[in-house]
């Protein structure tokens, strides 16, 4: 991505005057309203550009970080909004800005791979740059070892966030991420779930009545298998928030109509096994069928 060396990454710390302004960004699209979309868009990229005035004047982030952070968080305003079906509305406003970005980072701290940049389809790959970078710095700070108040985020929230639980009332090993759910936690709670790697895994999403069935008729399914089989866990994701965050997952397993998911069925090894969209027929004996395709 960078030229070689790297410089040590910080990871983004939650008490950043920056990191507000970025999360805030986020926020100003929820909940999430087509018809207010222009002005929710507007909002959430000035909020961006105050997170990026702020991480200017950080001056323990080298370069190359700070370009990850901006870009990242640019992606992730677009990946909420495409999400719902409309990146189309968003995509040349993210676009301008990720130029900016590039335009502003010193040429010896720019990534190697811009050759996007020029050509045909610019909007299409910037945003393809803009899911890669987001991608390596996830993977490359994910290592970070907290030093003092260069602790990554994912450190400082695991001190202060609570384990996954076993189940949510009334299910038996179904935890529900409701909507009045803080995104921060329920956030929290995705990426604990997916670190389930020793149970088959739903994932059902959604707050409709589709929704509801497919997690009742789930539960008892996925805690008492029958025969041999182990018992799995299911997560019922009610809330908008992280919605996005389930579906990029979707896209990096290699599933295109992230979209219109309903259930996913992840293996214990954490890869996609199947998934039930909105359309097919979702009744027990489907995701009976889909629980014993992911064994």
């Amino acid at each position: 991505m960078f030229t070689p060396p790297l410089p040590v990454f910080a990871g983004l710390r939650p008490d950043a005057p920056w990191m507000a302004s970025f999360q805030a960004a986020l926020t100003a699209l929820q909940p999430f309203d087509p018809a207010t979309l222009g002005e929710a868009l507007g909002k959430s990229l000035d909020l961006w550009a105050q997170g990026s005035a702020a991480l200017k004047a950080d001056a323990r982030l080298p370069n190359q970080e700070r370009y990850c952070i901006r870009q990242s968080f640019l992606w992730q305003i677009y990946a909420t909004i495409d999400a719902r079906g409309l990146g189309a509305e968003a995509e040349r406003k993210i676009y301008n800005r990720a130029r900016d970005v590039i335009d502003e980072t010193p040429r010896g701290a720019r990534p190697t791979d811009l050759g996007f940049i020029e050509g045909e389809n610019l909007i299409r790959n910037t945003l393809q740059h803009l899911q890669q970078v987001h991608a390596f710095y996830r993977q490359t700070t994910a290592a970070t070892t907290g030093d003092g108040d260069l602790e990554s985020i994912t450190v400082a929230q695991a001190a202060t966030l609570p384990a996954l639980p076993g189940f949510s009332q009334p299910f038996l090993c179904t935890v529900v991420l409701n909507t009045a759910m803080d995104p921060t936690q329920a956030r929290h709670f995705w990426e604990q779930f997916k670190a389930l790697n020793t149970q088959v895994r739903l994932v059902t999403l959604g707050n409709d009545e589709l929704a509801r069935q497919a997690a009742e008729m789930a539960d008892p399914i996925f805690f008492a298998p029958g025969g041999a089989q182990n018992p799995g866990r299911c997560l019922w994701v009610q809330t908008q928030a992280i919605q996005p965050d389930v579906r990029q997952w979707l896209q990096s397993q290699g599933y295109n109509q992230a979209a219109e998911a309903c259930c996913i069925f992840i293996k214990a090894t954490g890869q996609l096994s199947s998934v039930l969209k909105k359309s097919d027929i979702i009744d027990e004996t489907a995701i009976l069928d889909e629980f014993l395709n992911a064994i």
